[in-house]
């Protein structure tokens, strides 16, 4: 995506001084551990930069947001694209009866017989209406400065969203970075716990085997964490298991009953179990706790619409 690119060489300008063309390296997620300040640019997109940091600050309260790329360690590019695209053709065959009734009735004590022919003419019309998918394409890039014009890549990201129950590409990149920022921080614990001496009491034996559960009662669905199940829920919809995608979104709901996305999507496959009362009410849920979010309020309209007929 071009647009990413000028970010990316506008803010590499931006953190160096010099005339020549700048360095770039390759190197891995893992070298994101110890770092604690981070800059994020998505260029003119006020909006999807505040949503990308409440993002990672909800997962990482204790990483510190820059507001100047000088002050950070690491520097995340992101973007993103749309482009709309026919996706079929749907088509609506109303009928309509014009002639009329000839003959006569007669009255037998409380029965009444109509004797005649019909005549006339049954006139249909078909008419086709064009529906359009909208893909949104995120591409972006996590990268710091090792020298004074010198740059090395850590991380790349490029996500498509083609479903509107899918997560959108802004938050697939702030959850990238999130689990790629704590695996490489768990990483470098491990290895500290791993050089100190481990000792387990009996006292502590015990205590630990007496605080073992049993296992839950196995479910239809995977046990996973909410997204995960959010996860699960799509692809078991996308197999047209509607009523698996259902068990699973009403998972990643109680796991997470605060996430917007969730409820839509249960919302959605309740919808297309005709349960259009518990529908409405789910994605009302996620309109108020994502009022911004456009794709929601226009499927609350077609459920309120189902929900009529």
């Amino acid at each position: 995506m071009k647009k990413t690119l000028l970010i990316l060489l506008i803010l590499i300008g931006t953190v160096t001084a010099s005339a020549q063309s700048p360095v770039i390296e390759y190197g891995e997620p893992s070298e994101l551990n110890a770092i604690s300040k981070i800059y994020i640019n998505t260029g003119m997109d006020f909006e999807l930069h505040q949503k990308i940091a409440k993002d990672i600050q909800k997962k990482l309260p204790n990483l510190i947001i820059c507001d100047k790329p000088e002050d950070a360690e690491v520097f995340l590019v992101f973007n993103t694209d749309s482009e709309t695209f026919l996706a079929g053709v749907s088509s609506t065959t109303t009928s309509q009866d014009s002639g009329y009734l000839s003959g006569h009735a007669s009255t037998y004590g409380n029965s009444t017989t109509i004797n005649g022919t019909y005549s006339g003419n049954t006139t249909s019309t078909t008419t086709t209406s064009p529906f359009y998918r909208k893909v949104e394409t995120g591409i972006g890039h996590v990268f710091k400065r090792i020298g004074q014009n010198r740059f090395r890549v850590m991380m790349s990201f490029k996500d498509s969203r083609k479903w509107r129950f899918e997560r959108k590409p802004r938050s697939n990149f702030a959850r990238e970075f999130v689990e790629a920022y704590s695996k490489a921080n768990e990483d470098k614990k491990g290895a500290e716990r791993a050089q100190q001496p481990q000792e387990q009491t009996r006292e502590q034996s015990a205590k630990k085997s007496s605080s073992i559960t049993q296992p839950a009662a196995q479910s239809s669905v995977p046990i996973l964490n909410a997204e995960g199940y959010n996860q699960e829920g799509m692809k078991l919809f996308s197999q047209q298991k509607i009523a698996e995608a259902e068990a699973a979104f009403r998972e990643a709901v109680r796991l997470d009953t605060d996430n917007a996305l969730y409820h839509h999507n249960l919302g959605t496959v309740l919808n297309a179990r005709q349960k259009y009362g518990e529908a409405e009410k789910e994605v009302e849920l996620a309109v108020r706790l994502a009022p911004n979010e456009e794709i929601y309020r226009k499927n609350l309209e077609i459920i309120r619409a189902n929900r009529r007929h």
